[in-house]
């Protein structure tokens, strides 16, 4: 008896241990879904299905796009100070894929330098006059003629209308130089270390610097100067050391060369209304993705904007800084005699590579 109990009880173990192994092999495997799993579909508005992609983790690190951009101006002036606020807003919004990076006081070379650099696509930014693009291409010279733009609002509605733009255009494709932004830097006016100019007779023989532009060459010139192309950086000790005699700049770039502590006279010649433009490599523009691109043009559109209403708003403030506070003697000539000699003696020269342009700039509104 106890034998067939026993006998019992075995086979009883065995048939509960044949039921757990019988419903391990049922169940389900953990819910874990590995990156072979087939997408799953919706449902969508139409009626159709649509596939879902899985959620990804980005392993591999977005395209970084640096640009440099290298200008005269130092630190402290108004327009590094714009470079410095896009650059950080570039970067920002990009979510670091778009980099600005400035370089001051022509730190990569000069204007003339860097200008040919970028034609060639060898760097990719600078600021830049349109006298320098000039030797490249002659047309873009009608923006920087003798007493063209009336005021402030004539030369950006210009520089920022249609007409610069076919300009800019032009410039892109044949050379490989785009202008993506104008920075008003205010009127060039003159300044003389020993003697003062009260009239155009009293520019006979001084020895005058000017930057490296043909058109503000033979401007001086046929005022009676001895026009000397020289790097901005250079310009404070050759004025210092009697090398020069005079010079010529807007209000804000002669501050900014602190060429009041060298000069004494000012004369308000007013002859160029001067607008640096920013300008970017044509090659490097385009390689940007779109979405960076628009970025791009947006904040440039912003700053250059913001910087060129700070100049003018403090372009006569800081003429009378100079005055008032640094002991500048400034004089106010009658121009019309200085016109005259513009259009006599120097617009001819540039009449045949302005095409009509120089007739709509001036008819502009």
């Amino acid at each position: 008896m106890q034998g067939i109990k026993k006998v019992f009880a075995f086979c009883l173990v065995m048939v509960m241990l044949l039921g757990i192994v019988t419903a391990c092999s049922k169940t389900d495997k953990p819910a874990t879904q590995t990156q072979t799993e087939t997408p799953k579909t919706q449902a969508t508005d139409t009626g159709k299905t649509q596939t879902q992609e899985p959620a990804k983790e980005t392993t591999q690190e977005q395209e970084v796009y640096t640009l440099k951009l290298c200008s005269e101006f130092a630190p402290e002036h108004v327009f590094a100070q714009t470079f410095y606020a896009m650059s950080d807003e570039m970067k920002e919004r990009s979510n670091g894929r778009l980099i600005l990076q400035y370089y001051p006081n022509n730190q990569l070379g000069t204007e003339s330098e860097l200008w040919q650099a970028v034609t060639v696509d060898a760097h990719d930014m600078l600021t830049v006059g349109a006298g320098v693009c000039a030797t490249t291409f002659p047309l873009i010279s009608v923006l920087n003629a003798p007493y063209l733009f009336r005021d402030y609002d004539h030369a950006m509605k210009v520089f920022n209308g249609p007409i610069a733009q076919e300009i800019f255009d032009r410039m892109a494709e044949a050379c490989n130089g785009r202008i993506v932004g104008a920075l008003y830097a205010g009127y060039r006016h003159s300044f003389t270390v020993k003697t003062p100019i009260e009239k155009v007779e009293d520019f006979k023989g001084l020895k005058l610097r000017v930057p490296e532009q043909p058109i503000l060459i033979d401007l001086f010139n046929a005022f009676g100067a001895s026009a000397m192309p020289m790097d901005f950086g250079e310009v404070y000790l050759a004025l210092q050391q009697g090398v020069l005699d005079a010079a010529e700049q807007p209000a804000s770039f002669y501050v900014a060369g602190k060429w009041q502590d060298v000069t004494k006279y000012m004369c308000k010649t007013a002859h160029v209304c001067e607008v640096a433009m920013v300008c970017i490599s044509e090659a490097k523009y385009k390689a940007l993705p779109d979405d960076l691109r628009e970025l791009f043009d947006e904040c440039m559109e912003k700053y250059c904007k913001q910087a060129s209403e700070t100049v003018y708003s403090e372009e006569e403030a800081q003429i009378q800084w100079l005055i008032d506070d640094c002991g500048i003697i400034c004089s106010e000539p009658d121009l019309e005699p200085f016109r005259k000699i513009v259009v006599e003696n120097v617009l001819p020269k540039y009449s045949g590579d302005w095409e009509d342009y120089y007739e709509r700039i001036s008819a502009v509104k």
